[in-house]
């Protein structure tokens, strides 16, 4: 049985399950980043402003998450 309190196993770059926060339909999370709720500019956020990694981006990724161009985010 799945326990949302219990820690979730964690890959290379991954975090938590716990740690993942999924947007919620009315809040103000920006679309381009769908398994994170990462807020719309302004203002300008980095990587280093946010405590996920390696979250999916689709585009237009309006913060730049996505230096890559492989569709993950702050991977590094």
């Amino acid at each position: 049985m799945w326990n949302p309190l219990a820690p979730a196993s964690t890959g290379p770059g991954s975090l938590p399950r716990s740690a993942v926060q999924r947007p919620v339909a009315g809040s103000r999370c920006d679309p381009s980043y769908p398994t994170v709720c990462v807020a719309p500019p302004p203002p300008d956020l980095d990587c280093r402003d946010l405590p996920y990694r390696n979250f999916r981006v689709l585009p237009p990724d309006p913060h730049h998450f996505d230096g890559g161009g492989d569709g993950r985010g702050c991977e590094t």
